[in-house]
């Protein structure tokens, strides 16, 4: 269960303050990309833009995105996940 967009990882990981360490190109693209833009358009509706995609990306592939979605979310996912 990925945690919602309401969650304040997501804009750490927008931002660049969460680091992920992934070996599949998909989410490295995505978040490559949505960093670019957030440094080319800092404002708050363009980061929401931004948390929204990447949410959705994940939500949609979470079975493939585990290890990436632990190393985001931490103890938070694991709870959601044993839940």
């Amino acid at each position: 269960m990925v945690p919602p967009i309401s969650h304040r990882a997501w804009q750490g990981l927008i931002l660049g303050n969460i680091e992920v360490t992934s070996t599949k190109f998909g989410f490295n693209l995505l978040l490559t990309n949505n960093r670019n833009y957030y440094q080319k358009n800092r404002s708050q509706a363009n980061v929401a833009q931004l948390i929204e995609q990447t949410h959705a990306y994940l939500t949609k592939h979470e079975s493939l995105y585990q290890a990436e979605l632990k190393q985001i979310f931490k103890e938070d996912y694991l709870a959601a996940v044993n839940r």
